[in-house]
């Protein structure tokens, strides 16, 4: 077949599902047909812009969320379609965020649909947050008003890191003591918080807890305890035995499933008769960080 030029195309209306746009018809008895489902792979999805106050937000197929989640008044549902045809695409993607904990935008499916992810599916239930700008995440219809599989998984680890800036003085022996790190080291997506000492997850999932404390004035055979925290309790520690001359510094590191909203903290032991510092400085001998894992 020669190359042929399309002199003219008909409006019929917009094209939906299986419709096509265009048929070449070749000598033979076959038809060329671009469906929808193949100009959406070419051109993407449609854009559309939200900013969600005290109300979810319901997207589209086969459109990207542009959302400002600034003025969040708590956190809210991003929920997929009850109604999609396979390979429909629903997207989101977050220009502006919000600092605060609590203040993120939920992943779900609808009442009775599922999302396929993690290695389980998330029925009508919480999948993931986002909340840092520049986070994508695309979803897939895989079966009919029922099954999402996550297309394009773009969200970006969240981490932050607080630490003692001067020596926490007179520190009392024998017993567990909270490290008030009230310096931030880093914290680029809103998960420190100084004030409190402590770290707050904005998001469920896996995460490496990592915290140090060094003790001062130093006695020969006394035991000195790091000890991880989350909500109150203990799910790690690191120890050493401190020697005259010496200032322990004993590492804990635990690899911990959280949930959103959970608060991490980093206390101290030691085991002699007299009160004692924790060093703190610009050197950061005195630190917890959390890295999400993703």
């Amino acid at each position: 077949m020669a190359d042929a030029k399309i002199s003219a195309l008909t409006n019929h209306g917009t094209p939906v599902g299986a419709d096509y746009v265009a048929s070449v018809l070749a000598s033979g008895p076959s038809s060329r047909k671009l469906l929808m489902s193949d100009l959406r792979s070419f051109t993407g999805m449609a854009l559309a812009s939200a900013s969600p106050t005290t109300a979810d937000i319901a997207p589209a197929v086969n459109t990207l969320t542009v959302a400002d989640l600034s003025g969040l008044t708590a956190a809210r549902n991003f929920v997929l379609p009850a109604t999609a045809a396979v390979n429909d695409l629903v997207g989101v993607v977050v220009s502006v965020t919000h600092a605060t904990p609590g203040r993120e935008l939920i992943l779900k499916a609808d009442t009775g649909d599922g999302i396929l992810a993690s290695g389980t599916t998330y029925t009508a239930a919480e999948w993931t947050r986002v909340w840092i700008v520049g986070e994508l995440v695309v979803f897939r219809c895989i079966v009919a008003n029922t099954t999402w599989v996550v297309d394009c998984d773009g969200r970006i680890p969240s981490s932050a890191g607080i630490y003692r800036a001067t020596n926490q003085t007179s520190v009392s022996a024998a017993t567990i003591v909270k490290v008030l790190c009230s310096t931030v080291d880093f914290n680029s997506f809103g998960l420190a918080d100084a004030t409190n000492s402590r770290i707050t997850t904005r998001r469920g999932g896996t995460y490496s807890i990592a915290g140090k404390v060094q003790g001062s004035d130093p006695q020969i055979l006394v035991r000195w305890i790091t000890l991880l925290y989350v909500d109150g309790a203990q799910v790690g520690s690191g120890e050493c035995d401190s020697a005259a001359g010496t200032f322990p510094t004993p590492n804990a590191v635990r690899n911990q499933a959280l949930t959103a909203g959970q608060q991490v903290e980093l206390y101290v032991y030691f085991s002699g008769a007299v009160a004692k510092d924790v060093v703190g400085s610009a050197g950061k001998e005195s630190q917890i960080n959390l890295f999400e894992v993703l």
